[in-house]
């Protein structure tokens, strides 16, 4: 990827939604040099992305990081460990999973999710995750950082799901608040 190679010591945000990014792209991207920079980046709608372009991501020195967008990024349940594990996922203000929909059929990679203390994460965005079960939704609800999100999307969610979403305590301060959004 000639981006990569590029030096960009300013960019701070960077949009490649739907450019064809496949993992090696992600991988050649989480090595420039200027990435350590990024504040934004948003990758989605390039599904061949995947897990293995979520983990080169993970990996990557990216400590100025405040929001990814990995929406249509072709990741299942084995992109979240990673991820949660990344060191720039600790300052992150906004988290892009929507309408990945390999995401929520193992409830595990959503523990290590919820146990992560993302006590910045403002906006989760969950939108299209059809696969989401109730037992993952259920680890999710366990999350320390959730009371604190100030936009939850969930459009399109099942409603087994939602219903584990709802027995959590806190779910029903973000409800009243406005910060649960139920449409798209």
């Amino acid at each position: 990827m000639r981006l990569a190679a590029a030096a960009l010591p300013r960019l701070r945000r960077l949009a490649l939604a739907a450019n064809h990014v496949a993992a090696p792209g992600a991988a050649a991207l989480a090595g420039a040099g200027w990435a350590a920079g990024l504040e934004d980046l948003d990758l989605g709608s390039n599904p061949l992305l995947g897990d293995a372009g979520a983990a080169a991501l993970a990996a990557a020195p990216l400590p100025r990081l405040r929001r990814a967008c990995l929406a249509r990024a072709g990741i299942t349940d084995a992109a979240l460990p990673p991820l949660a594990a990344a060191p720039w996922a600790l300052a992150l203000l906004e988290l892009g999973l929507a309408y990945n929909r390999g995401l929520g059929r193992d409830a595990a990679p959503w523990g290590e999710l919820a146990a992560r203390p993302l006590a910045g994460l403002r906006r989760l965005d969950l939108r299209a995750a059809t696969a989401l079960c109730a037992e993952a939704a259920a680890a999710l609800a366990r999350a320390a950082w959730l009371p604190g999100l100030e936009e939850l999307r969930l459009a399109g969610i099942s409603l087994g799901a939602l219903s584990a979403l709802r027995r959590a305590p806190c779910f029903a301060a973000l409800e009243a608040r406005g910060a649960v959004l139920l449409r798209a």
